[in-house]
This record gives structure tokens, sequence and C-alpha cells, in this order.
């Protein structure tokens, strides 16, 4: 019997696991990373019990998850944990750990996401490959009940749609979601709201959605859905060149019903509305200049910055549910030329505070 043979076999007679598994888990949850690590190079049966139950153990805490395809087969993570601020969910940098990890077949990332706890995300960016299924290989991995605090999509398309409802089905809870490219070419308008699963949207902050120019599958019925049964929504961002569907959109807005906050208070708000116009923008900004003569309270708001590509309307009307102390709801629309800002501004809008 060689070296190696002896080893094992001592191994095995020393029977290091007499205690259950849970217990083992258990007790090891109990030491430090550093000390699992060591624990580790114990011996191989510690060794390969340590990377099978990574999920059970302590582990590191990771606030973004960038993903990134840049070659055939080569999937590659960059994954980052710092300090949170309070009870914001966005990270101080320098983060405490930063780290590119390279995969080549499921079996790494597996063992990636075992390594670390993915439960609370504030950013994971997904990217698009033709030809990899992203959101079938999360499903695999991703646990229930994960929450995200900005989910960044890169494209979502007919053929993965699915597996993106499936995906959605695992999170808890998302504060803002971005789809930055939505291509369904041959798909016609439907009620895109009415195909997400409604539980993760519950929290959602901000919804940011662009249709592809081939794509009409938006309507204005996700203005007033979105608004419903998201009480916590602050912003709606819809970028599109179907003209007809972002004058929907701005009418739908404001003419909706006003929605009551879930907890019953009802204070001082203001919501948002983003159209992004991949068209004819000076024609589209006409059109709803001439709509106002159809809508209540709602006017067109002077902004100073960047005139040429963007303009805002705006309402303030009373609460109808505050019947003693009168509050206000401020409503407004920006519509921007797609075509020529550039979106790091579409967070800017012009202070409203006033009535028109």
């Amino acid at each position: 019997m060689d070296s190696d043979s002896d080893e094992k076999g001592t191994e095995e007679e020393s029977n290091i696991f007499v205690l259950s598994d849970a217990l083992l888990v258990r007790i090891l949850a109990e030491l430090s990373w550093k000390d699992i690590l060591n624990v580790k190079l114990v011996s191989r049966s510690f060794y390969n019990f340590i990377h099978e139950n990574y999920h059970q153990l302590t582990r590191r805490n990771v606030h973004i998850v960038q993903t990134f395809y840049w070659e055939k087969d080569l999937f590659n993570f960059r994954i980052m944990s710092g300090r949170v601020i309070e009870e914001d969910s966005r990270v101080n940098p320098p983060f405490d750990y930063d780290k590119y990890i390279e995969k080549q077949s499921d079996e790494e990332v597996s063992r990636i996401f075992k390594m670390f706890d993915m439960r609370t995300l504030d950013t994971f960016n997904i990217p698009f490959v033709d030809d990899l299924d992203t959101f079938g290989i999360f499903n695999r991995y991703f646990q229930k009940g994960t929450n995200i605090g900005d989910l960044r999509i890169t494209k979502l398309s007919e053929k993965n749609f699915t597996n993106f409802r499936m995906f959605l089905d695992k999170i808890s809870s998302i504060k803002k979601l971005e789809i930055e490219h939505m291509c369904f070419p041959l798909t016609e308008t439907k009620d895109v709201y009415s195909l997400l699963p409604i539980s993760s949207l519950g929290t959602i902050e901000t919804f940011v959605i662009f249709e592809c120019p081939e794509t009409r599958i938006l309507s204005a019925d996700i203005v007033t859905n979105f608004f419903r049964d998201n009480p916590n929504m602050k912003c709606l961002e819809v970028g599109s060149m179907n003209i007809e569907f972002l004058r929907s959109v701005f009418k739908e807005y404001f003419t909706m019903d006003q929605t009551r906050r879930m907890d019953g208070k009802c204070d001082f708000r203001k919501i948002s509305l983003n159209l992004y116009c991949g068209g004819e923008f000076e024609h589209l900004r006409d059109i709803l200049r001439n709509d106002l003569n159809k809508l209540k309270n709602v006017e067109e708001v002077y902004e100073r910055m960047f005139p040429y590509e963007h303009v805002i309307f705006g309402s303030v009307i009373d609460c109808k549910y505050c019947h003693n102390d009168m509050h206000v709801i401020v409503k407004y629309v920006a519509l921007w030329d797609d075509r020529l800002c550039d979106r790091k501004w579409k967070y800017h809008h012009a202070d409203y505070n006033d009535s028109p």
C-alpha cells in the first residue's frame, strides 16, 4: 500500500465524521472565515465537506455582483463587498473585497456561489449573450428569497423571457429594476406587467424599461399598474420609438386615479415619469403641448438646463385622501430626446415645489 493509500486508510479509520453533518455544520459555522479556510487544509475529507456545505456556513456578504462575457465559453464575475452605510443600500468604497473570477463550467459557478452570501445584493448586473442562457444559469444557483437593490439587465429577449420570470420568482424584493433593451420584435402589444411575478415587484421604487426600435410590446397600462401595485413607486422610465405609445403613457399618467399608500398614511409625495423618445422628439413634444388643453392642472414647466433635448410637464393636486390636513401630490413628466441626451442625466429634473 503506498503512502497516499495509507493516509486515506488512516483518515477513514479515525472516523472523523462521527458527528452528524448537521452538528458539524453548526460547529464550523461558529468559526471565523479564516479558521474555516485553515480547517480545509486539515484533510481531504474536511476540504470536501466544507466545499459541499459552503451554503450553510457563515459567508462573506456580497454587495455587488457584475457579470461579463468576453469570449466564447468564458463567463466572468466581479464580486465586491464593502461597508454598508446605515440603512442605505449604497456601498462605501473602497471595498474590503474586490475580485474577478473566471468561470468555464457550471460546476465552477456553483462553487463560487456557495462561497459567498448573495442573499442581499445592492447591485446585480446581468449581461446578455445570444448563445448563452444567462437567466437559466442564475436560476440554478440563486436562493429563493434573495433581495436585490438594483437589478440591471442589459437585454431581455423573447427566448429568455420565461427564465427571466423564473428568476424574478426567486427574488423577495427589488428596489430598482432596469431593463436597458427589451427586444420582442415578433410579439404584439400586450400588458407586460401582467406577465411579471407580482410578489417581487411590490417593493419597487424605480422601474426603467426601453424598447428596441423593432419592438411594439408595451402598453399604457404599465403606468397605472406599477403605481397601483407598488405604493413606494417614485419613478418610472420608459423609452420607445413609438410616438403613439409614449403619448398614451403621458395621458394615462396625468389622468390615472390617485392610489393610497399601503401603510394608510398620506404624506407629501412627488412621483415622476421619464419618457425617452427615440423617434421624432420635436413632433411628440408639440403633440403633448397640444394635449395640455384636454388635461386638468397640467402645464409645461420651464427648464433652464438642456432645453434642446428635453421638456418637463407637471401638475400639483390636492390629495383626495386628506380632508383635515391638505397634502398635495406632485407629478411631473420629463420628455427626453433619446438621440441626443446622455442618460447619465436621466435623474436630473427641475425643482418643482410650487404649484404651476
